[in-house]
């Protein structure tokens, strides 16, 4: 599968995007900061192309501080991993 953001690096959010993923398999994206916390959890649909749009929020609705991210995307038993850059 193949997962890129745009745009990267942003400000008030970002989309996740996602295609060549198993349809028969939830898509789950977890983004973590630069020190491996778990910072929020996002559900895309189930298909080959989807995204999810990440608002640079934590799962407690605050605004997180500028810096790296990763992001993760688990697909049933494919995982894809890459980085955006939030600026504020």
């Amino acid at each position: 599968s193949t997962l890129f953001n745009y745009p990267n690096p942003f400000n008030s959010g970002t989309y996740i995007v996602y295609y060549g993923t198993q349809s028969n398999y939830p898509v789950r994206v977890r983004i973590f900061d630069i020190n491996g916390r778990l910072v929020s959890e996002l559900e895309g649909t189930g298909g080959a192309v989807g995204d999810v749009y990440w608002t640079g929020r934590d799962t407690f609705g605050r605004a997180v501080s500028s810096g790296v991210y990763f992001y993760i995307l688990d697909n049933g038993p494919f995982k894809s991993t890459n980085k955006m850059l939030l600026l504020k």
